[in-house]
C-alpha cells in the first residue's frame, strides 16, 4: 500500500504544473457545451412538439368535421324514422279499413248465400248472375289471403258452386 502511495506522489511530482489543466475553465466550458447542446436539443424537441401539436390540431379539426357529418346524418335518419313511423301508422289505418270492408262483404255474401239456400225469396237468375258477377269483381280487390280464407269456408264453397251453376 505504501508503494502505491509513493508511486502516486511520484507521478504528481513528475508532472509539470503547466500541463495540469485548471479545473475552472473546463467546468465552465463543459457547462457551456451542455447548455448549447441542451438548447439545440430543446429546440429540436420544441420543433417536434409544435409539429405534433399541428398534426393533432388537424386531426382534431377532421374529427370535429366528421362528428358534425355524423350528427347531420343522425338527424336525417331520425327524420326518416319518424316519416316511416307515420307511414306505418297510415298503412295500419288503411289495413283496418280494408278489414272492415272485407268483413262487411263477407257478411253480405253469407246473407246472400243463406237466402239462396233457404229459397225464402225468389230472385230471377239474371239478377242473381249480375249481383254475383259484381261481388266477384269486388272480391278481386281484396288481398289474396283474405279471398283464399273465404274460399275455404262453407259459404265460400257455396259461393263458388253458385258461380259455376250460373256460369259467372
Amino acid at each position: 500500500m505504501q508503494k502505491s502511495k509513493q508511486k502516486l506522489e511520484l507521478e504528481d511530482e513528475e508532472m509539470p504544473e503547466e500541463e495540469i489543466p485548471s479545473e475552472k475553465p473546463l467546468v465552465e466550458d463543459a457547462n457551456l457545451m451542455l447548455k448549447i447542446e441542451d438548447a439545440l436539443t430543446l429546440s429540436r424537441v420544441i420543433g417536434y412538439l409544435e409539429a405534433k401539436k399541428e398534426e393533432i390540431k388537424e386531426k382534431s379539426d377532421q374529427l370535429k368535421k366528421e362528428i358534425l357529418d355524423y350528427e347531420r346524418e343522425k338527424l336525417e335518419l331520425e327524420r326518416e324514422i319518424e316519416r316511416l313511423k307515420e307511414e306505418i301508422k297510415n298503412l295500419r289505418k288503411e289495413k283496418e279499413a280494408k278489414i272492415v270492408k272485407v268483413k262487411k262483404k263477407q257478411r253480405f255474401l253469407k246473407r246472400l248465400l243463406g237466402l239462396g239456400r233457404k229459397n225464402e225469396i225468389e230472385i230471377p237468375e239474371e239478377e242473381l248472375r249480375l249481383v254475383l258477377a259484381e261481388v266477384d269483381r269486388l272480391l278481386g280487390f281484396l288481398p289474396e289471403e283474405v279471398v283464399a280464407e273465404f274460399s275455404q269456408t262453407e259459404e265460400g264453397k257455396k259461393y263458388l258452386e253458385l258461380l259455376e251453376k250460373l256460369g259467372v
